[in-house]
């Protein structure tokens, strides 16, 4: 059953990324690799192009996502071999790159409710 904008409910509503259970994370994986943004992201970004200003901030926001969507991408793989500590380590490097790209994001000018903000 999907939510209203159209994604599946996370499969494990209880879920500790920080102590994944294994036998879970082949779904985990699954349901991440299902989030169509996740792949498009980056491409999409980069499509825009350079803005006339803030060219700095701009790029640090790029090389950020870039950065947290590798690690996706990396933890995607933990949870489809069902490594259960590269999952919980991988998880720990998302949470501080997640925190930088909001921050990098905030610097930028995007407002927290905004669409760019939420995409991000």
């Amino acid at each position: 059953m999907a939510t209203q904008d159209g994604i599946s409910p996370f499969p494990y509503p209880s879920f500790d990324p920080l102590s994944p259970i294994p036998s879970e994370l082949p779904t985990i994986g699954r349901y991440y690799d299902s989030l169509d943004v996740d792949h498009d992201l980056i491409r999409v970004l980069k499509g825009l192009g350079e803005p006339t200003n803030g060219v700095a901030s701009w790029n640090a926001v790029l090389t950020l996502a870039t950065q947290y969507y590798a690690l996706v991408s990396q933890q995607i793989a933990h949870a489809e071999a069902t490594d259960a500590t590269g999952f919980a380590t991988n998880a720990k490097q998302l949470l501080s790159v997640g925190a930088k790209l909001d921050a990098a994001v905030a610097a930028v000018g995007f407002q927290s409710d905004s669409p760019c903000a939420q995409l991000l």
